[in-house]
């Protein structure tokens, strides 16, 4: 089992797979397992789309800076985090301090073939979902790129590959 030291925190875009990739890790690790997106939505009481669609995308990232703060203020564990929280430079701040972070960098193509047609996805929604999903990716990318590990999702790799991988790189990184 791998002995850390720290919080997994991982960061990407949507549809990267953090999630799944997340609970892979958890089990190998036997670390807790925590979805930021859905400790948002038990603490707002809502859906995310809700939360954007009533209150804005400003409002929405400081809810989430406060939740993955708590999280990361808590015990050791695999955090799968929201699209945008490491681009929000408050929440990139405490990750960073509080977690090591592995940006799950997945192709263009590949993001879009897992999201398109999803509901879910407050800033990928409607016509012009794949045009708005390639500027938020040119957005972002250099941002993610500052995470503590960098893994290029291979699309043959299955969730519990890719956890294995970054097990493997988390060992030689601490």
């Amino acid at each position: 089992m791998l002995k850390i030291n720290k919080s997994i925190s991982l960061v990407g875009m949507p549809g990267a797979g953090k999630t799944c990739i997340g609970r892979e890790i958890a089990k190998l690790t036997g670390l807790p397992f925590i979805d930021s997106d859905l400790e948002i939505k038990k603490s707002a009481g809502r859906d995310i789309i809700d939360i954007f669609e009533d209150f804005g995308e400003e409002h929405f990232r400081e809810g989430e800076t406060k939740v993955i703060k708590r999280i990361l203020n808590g015990k050791k564990c695999v955090l799968a985090t929201g699209g945008g929280s490491f681009v929000n430079t408050n929440t990139n701040k405490i990750i960073k301090q509080k977690s090591i972070s592995v940006f799950i960098n997945v192709k263009l193509d590949t993001l879009w073939q897992r999201i398109q047609g999803k509901k879910h996805r407050p800033l990928l929604k409607g016509e012009g979902a794949k045009k708005e999903l390639e500027i938020i990716f040119k957005k972002r990318y250099d941002i993610y790129n500052k995470a503590d590990l960098n893994i290029d999702y291979n699309d043959t790799n299955s969730p519990i590959a890719m956890a294995k991988l970054i097990i493997r790189k988390l060992r030689k990184y601490e």
